[in-house]
């Protein structure tokens, strides 16, 4: 049998916080408890077998934000963190993925994007639900728009690294990218490390917004193709 996902739940507000327990305890193999931050942090007896944590802040402060990932990181840093939020602010979701956090869902979208985020932050990738996803393209655009003039631009892909960009961008893991290339494992992992260097990406978010900048993908050919994909199987 497989072993039960433990999952701490995070939130100062009774009705999100009772609604996400609820969602991940209707799944096969998860387990939710509801917790407060300064639990994790502390290394409450309740937490220290918990996998993965959910969680939100009262508001959209991203200094707070940086300080309570870091914290949790330190203290626990075998833990993955998604964020569930309500604040849909492309730098605060930024701030969170690019300081540590492994996932973001915006609260409003449908309740199985949640189990979607745990099922892939679980396995060790990054997950960005399409509502969030739009709220950090937005933002890193109008980043990139301002940080890369002709220069980058002039950034030169193979076609292997231009494929793998694409197959990222569209949400795919790494072996799910092998598998549809018919390329090892290692291969792709090799050009994702080259593609990350060439763009100056450190995260799928980044790599993502690159794709639509300055590659000319079209950010509706990438809603939810690699979720479709797993449906189907």
């Amino acid at each position: 049998m497989a072993a039960i996902r433990r999952i701490a739940v995070c939130d100062s507000h009774d009705i999100s916080r009772n609604g996400i327990v609820a969602i991940v305890n209707g799944a096969a193999g998860l387990h939710a408890r509801p917790v407060s931050l300064e639990d994790i942090m502390r290394l409450d007896s309740r937490t220290h077998s918990c996998d993965v944590v959910m969680f939100d802040l009262a508001n959209a402060d991203e200094r707070l934000l940086v300080r309570s990932v870091g914290r949790i990181r330190r203290a626990r840093p075998d833990l993955r963190l998604v964020l569930v939020t309500a604040h849909r602010v492309g730098h605060f979701l930024s701030a969170a993925l690019d300081n540590g956090v492994h996932g973001c869902v915006l609260k409003g979208e449908d309740g199985n994007e949640l189990l979607h985020a745990l099922e892939i932050v679980s396995g060790g990738e990054t997950y960005v639900s399409p509502g969030a996803t739009d709220a950090v393209l937005a933002q890193r655009r109008a980043v990139r728009g301002r940080r890369l003039g002709a220069a980058g631009r002039e950034v030169q892909l193979t076609r292997r690294e231009y494929q793998v960009m694409c197959q990222i961008a569209r949400g795919l893991r790494t072996r799910d990218i092998a598998r549809s290339l018919n390329l090892s494992v290692k291969t792709i992992e090799k050009h994702r490390t080259s593609l990350r260097s060439k763009v100056g990406a450190r995260s799928v978010a980044s790599i993502t917004a690159y794709a639509i900048a300055h590659a000319g993908l079209d950010p509706m050919e990438l809603m939810r193709p690699a979720r479709r994909a797993q449906e189907r199987r």
